[in-house]
């Protein structure tokens, strides 16, 4: 809360209720944009670089930055090329090992050389992630919308799962504005910063992504890489993940219930499985 100075709109430190119209002029104000600009970002936001704009920007870097070592690699390949294609030197002498030192210098060689290689899981991430913090941001403001219209029982069965109770006039509490608002402008600038970024050429020459990489770092599952799809996340370990609504202490109360009469019923089950 403290990052975005939300204490300014409320004049209050209890948590009391508000007129829902405050949600959207808190977010007005935070973006400097109307409602409707909003949401025309998210729908206009792209990510417009293609693969082949990529590719033909890191050659040039190439030929710019390392132009000799960018030859040195084409004339190793050519040579191999050819010795492949010349039957007459296809004998075993062709197949041994280069020396050492040659060795040393290609493996350098391929090393600096990677540095301007595309890889297009990287672009799929990209691609992947905005397409995620969009939906959300399409849902988170829905919501926002609906509430700041006082239309909250066209929307009811959401809010019920969201914990999100209105007064009788529509109005919303400080805790729920806030509630909203945190995890709705998280998503808005973190879309704005990740589009910005794959639309970065630049961004190519030094952020690289492989299924490989990713397995490297531990991860289990490319899954690990994005943020959930979810605007609230359901889980008894999972209270904090930034950009989703957060629960309520009675959401974590009614999921430590629910747990606890699982394990319950589970041991029952396995105390009357071996009684027989």
């Amino acid at each position: 809360m403290e990052a975005y100075n939300l204490d300014k709109y409320f004049d209050s430190i209890e948590d009391k209720y508000y007129d829902s119209k405050l949600l959207t002029e808190i977010l007005e104000d935070i973006t400097g944009k109307s409602f409707t600009q909003i949401l025309s970002d998210i729908n206009s936001n792209r990510i417009s670089v293609t693969e082949e704009q990529i590719v033909e920007y890191l050659n040039n870097e190439f030929e710019k930055n390392d132009l000799e070592l960018k030859q040195r690699i084409e004339k190793r390949n050519l040579e191999r090329a050819e010795k492949k294609n010349d039957s007459s030197k296809n004998d075993s002498s062709i197949f041994k090992r280069i020396n050492e030192k040659e060795a040393a210098q290609e493996f350098v060689d391929n090393l600096s050389a990677s540095r301007y290689s595309f890889t297009p899981y990287t672009l799929k991430y990209y691609r992947k992630y905005t397409l995620i913090l969009s939906n959300r941001l399409v849902t988170l403001l829905g919501i926002i919308e609906k509430i700041s219209l006082k239309r909250g029982e066209e929307i009811e069965e959401q809010l019920y799962d969201l914990d999100i109770i209105l007064d009788d006039k529509g109005n919303i509490s400080k805790s729920d504005i806030i509630r909203l608002i945190v995890p709705t402008i998280y998503n808005f600038n973190t879309l704005n910063e990740k589009t910005k970024e794959a639309n970065d050429l630049s961004t190519y020459l030094t952020f690289k992504l492989t299924k490989e990489l990713i397995y490297k770092k531990g991860m289990n599952d490319e899954s690990e890489l994005y943020p959930s799809r979810a605007i609230q996340i359901r889980s008894l370990h999972g209270y904090d993940e930034v950009g989703t609504i957060p629960l309520t202490e009675y959401q974590k109360d009614e999921m430590n219930k629910s747990y606890e009469k699982s394990i319950k019923n589970n041991s029952k089950f396995l105390i009357h499985l071996f009684d027989e």
